[in-house]
């Protein structure tokens, strides 16, 4: 599951989090450039997300 939440970290540019179906959670800040590193490599935040059916 993604979940565009906006801008986490303060730089203007959207990012993304994304759940595994295991309940980690992973956040992916964007780059700002278009193509192949529109987001930079991603970065455990949390587990036991699975406990939840919807992140909105």
């Amino acid at each position: 599951m993604l979940v565009v939440p906006g801008d986490i970290d303060g730089d203007s540019k959207g990012d993304v989090l994304g759940r595994l179906p295991n309940g980690d959670l992973y956040l992916y800040t964007s780059t700002g450039n278009a193509g192949t590193a529109t987001f930079t490599a991603r970065v455990k935040v949390g587990s036991g997300w699975n406990i939840y059916k919807n992140m909105i």
